[in-house]
């Protein structure tokens, strides 16, 4: 692979430009190493949490993002349990504190419907909310 690839290791805060494509990388909470992603590009940005509990640094991804791309994995979480990844609204909360443009919620757990996820995380959110499809595309323009 060494011919074809030049691997680095992901860290917090990795950041690499690609073309006019700038990524960064931070360390997010699972309980294992994981990350979450931001994606520039001619001045409009995409947060992705990844797998992840509401954490600081899920909030600086997603700081004024025109899209956040977060897991609501959890109906509920037990309030004494270590958060590893997000309610509906905890991705809901996420995106009104960052100030993003719009929130897609993805990786729907087995105890929610897409729907529920949806209509839950746009309550806790206030803007607009959609639930990932295969397939779907997000333009800056909003559609």
């Amino acid at each position: 692979m060494s011919r074809v690839f030049e691997v680095h290791e992901l860290h917090d805060g990795h950041e690499v430009t690609l073309g006019g494509l700038r990524l960064t990388s931070r360390a997010v909470e699972h309980g294992l190493p994981a990350f979450g992603l931001r994606a520039e590009h001619g001045g409009h940005s995409l947060a992705y949490s990844g797998d992840t509990g509401p954490c600081p640094a899920l909030d600086d991804l997603a700081r004024d993002a025109d899209l956040l791309l977060c897991e609501a994995d959890s109906s509920t979480w037990p309030s004494d349990e270590p958060r590893w990844h997000c309610t509906p609204e905890d991705a809901g909360a996420t995106a009104r504190r960052a100030g993003v443009g719009r929130l897609v919620v993805t990786h729907v757990g087995p105890s929610l419907s897409p729907e529920e996820a949806t209509r839950r995380a746009r309550t806790a959110f206030g803007g607009p909310t959609h639930c990932a499809h295969e397939g779907d595309v997000y333009s800056p323009s909003g559609t």
